[in-house]
């Protein structure tokens, strides 16, 4: 088995530069009522894009402004429609509402393709194979619960009986309705881990680089016990929480002003159960980060990410607080912090020279045609 060479990812973005154009992106954007926001989205990939290194070589982002506003205009339209029948009925609504979720998979299939599509790197297009049956198999089952859970509260919640004129409420319904809700949560909790690694199983295999598609090897069973642990400690955090503000309690029933000390007991444990949260949200995202990355691989050519949950929580929480202190003038510093240390801790093992590998895909790519972008392939901005 030949040796792998490790290709460290390098981001040279700096911070000032990304504020310059992330202000004259947003003034313009104001000023133009969201027109100018489809060129700012292509300045600002454009600038991350090129600030990416891999091998000594950067990447770039090709897409046109005008390819993005169209999608833009397509999904202002789709939320317009939605929010006029909102007010219209709540049964319009959820109609609605299940028609826009039907049209989910198409259209992140379709923006997964066009995002692909127009990032290169050294000249070679990546590619996404838009398999709109397979994205519809997947995005079944969040769609039947999403529309099962619609038909509860449509047919059994508190708004139904309302308009119902019914003045008492059945306790039998009520059960039911509760019932089917914790039901429907418990299918969603059960569900996660397995659909989170079909959807990066999907994903990761219809990408390609040039002519060559990706392979993902990330274990199911591994997404099941990352959710699992997460879950656990979790629960264990909170328990924890939850059985010292009881012993609080009970110790305040003694004292002569024990709702002043319940508020002090109650702002002291809300620093920790923030942090408690913070930190089981951080694990599973960089769990779920190493995972996919981890398990995907170009041609042999193995991706490797080492994000560590601490430094995670550490970025997101300083930068949390910059962007609160400073009435968010730092949001493109907090950005350009998490890419960087992203890039740092994110590379390649090639188990050849990558000269080689990307020169065939430009042979290939050149013989085969670059693929064709239709009036359907844009990306709606959701």
């Amino acid at each position: 088995m030949p040796s792998l060479s490790p290709r460290p990812l390098q981001f040279h973005g700096k911070a000032m530069e990304f504020f310059r154009i992330w202000a004259v992106n947003l003034v313009l954007t104001l000023l133009t009522l969201g027109i100018y926001s489809a060129w700012a989205k292509v300045r600002t990939q454009k600038y991350l894009y090129r600030n990416l290194e891999l091998d000594g070589h950067r990447f770039d982002y090709t897409a046109e402004p005008m390819q993005i506003l169209k999608g833009r205009l397509v999904a202002v339209a789709l939320f317009g429609a939605l929010s006029v029948m909102q007010n219209l009925s709540q049964d319009l609504a959820a109609w609605a509402t299940l028609a826009f979720m039907l049209l989910m998979p198409a259209i992140i299939v379709m923006s997964l393709s066009f995002r692909l599509r127009n990032t290169r790197y050294r000249g070679v297009a990546f590619g996404f194979e838009r398999d709109f049956k397979s994205a519809y198999m997947i995005f079944g089952l969040p769609i039947l619960l999403a529309a099962l859970y619609l038909a509860v509260l449509v047919f059994l919640g508190p708004q139904s009986v309302a308009e119902r004129g019914e003045t008492q409420v059945d306790p039998s319904q009520v059960m039911i309705f509760g019932l089917s809700v914790l039901v429907i949560m418990l299918l969603v909790a059960l569900g996660a881990p397995g659909w989170d690694w079909w959807l990066r199983k999907f994903i990761s295999e219809h990408a390609r680089f040039g002519t060559t598609p990706f392979d993902f090897n990330a274990r199911l069973r591994d997404y099941y016990g990352l959710y699992g642990k997460v879950s656990l400690i979790a629960i264990l955090l909170f328990a924890g929480l939850f059985l010292f503000l009881n012993g609080a309690g009970r110790l305040s029933a003694d004292m002569s002003d024990p709702q002043a000390f319940m508020k002090k007991m109650a702002i002291l444990t809300a620093l920790p159960g923030l942090l408690a949260w913070g930190w089981a949200w951080a694990r599973l995202n960089t769990g779920r980060i190493n995972l996919s990355l981890n398990g995907l691989s170009l041609n042999g050519h193995q991706v490797r990410s080492r994000v560590t949950t601490g430094m995670m929580m550490w970025l997101y929480l300083s930068n949390t607080a910059a962007i609160l202190l400073s009435l968010g003038l730092l949001i493109p510093w907090a950005k350009i912090r998490v890419l960087r240390y992203r890039a740092s801790v994110t590379g390649l093992l090639a188990h050849s020279p990558l000269d080689q590998f990307v020169a065939e895909q430009e042979e290939q790519v050149n013989a085969l045609g670059e693929e064709m972008g239709d009036v359907f392939d844009v990306e709606v901005g959701l």
